[in-house]
């Protein structure tokens, strides 16, 4: 019991974004390798930096992986981001990321940034 519980006590780390006009590709570091099978999605909370409310989307994720890509997608070009990342098991909501912003780029531009 105590292993499950402490599963849940570690919290996901966004390594980088692969930056397009419209969209970023977010990287996130999570469980070890054994503890993602209990996990059936991620929810990632964003907005644009000077928006009043944030935005959400899920993505459903069953992958026995310790390192996932999230695809953030209907994004403005040139635009600052702000992010952070939740696990998502059948207990909820599990510790959510620190908070990461990245950059879309300029059409026909792209760029990885890791902040």
């Amino acid at each position: 019991m105590f292993s499950v519980f402490a599963a849940f006590c570690h919290v996901p780390t966004i390594d980088a974004a692969t930056s397009e006009p419209h969209r970023l590709l977010l990287r996130v570091t999570h469980f070890d390798r054994e503890d993602t099978g209990i996990l059936f999605a991620y929810k990632v909370i964003y907005r644009q930096l000077g928006s009043p409310s944030w935005d959400v989307k899920s993505i459903r994720k069953s992958l026995f992986s310790s390192r996932v890509s999230l695809l953030m997608s209907f994004l403005k070009p040139y635009r600052n981001y702000t992010f952070r990342v939740f696990p998502y098991s059948l207990l909820g909501d599990r510790l959510g990321s620190k908070l990461k912003m990245f950059q879309t780029s300029e059409k026909g531009e792209q760029g990885v940034f890791s902040n």
